[in-house]
């Protein structure tokens, strides 16, 4: 479990913005996101059976995906069902190290 330091917190006075952090995209095939990819993906699948196939685990990192036009299927790099997105729901998907964790 990972344990803070008892410091002062670290506080941001701005809002944060992440640049080019959001990707609205219709998907007519299997999308496979990388560290390059944008945080936000709002997805508008074209086809049924599609899969968004998250990449190497990586300490921290996260992704928030919303599906539009068809259902697909949210999966970590070796194939595991994270989550099937019906039309208009989402999640955040975040990952501590080892393996890939819904969150909401």
């Amino acid at each position: 479990m990972a344990q803070y330091n008892a410091k002062q917190s670290f506080t941001i006075p701005r809002h944060i913005t992440f640049k080019d952090g959001v990707n609205i995209e219709q998907i007519s095939a299997n999308k496979t996101l990388t560290y390059k990819d944008s945080m936000f993906q709002r997805l508008d699948a074209q086809q049924s059976s599609l899969e968004v196939i998250l990449p190497q685990e990586k300490n921290g990192a996260m992704f928030v995906i919303n599906c539009q036009g068809i259902s697909f299927t949210v999966k970590d790099a070796a194939g595991t069902t994270i989550k099937v997105l019906s039309v208009g729901e989402g999640c955040l998907v975040a990952c501590d190290g080892s393996s890939w964790k819904q969150f909401i």
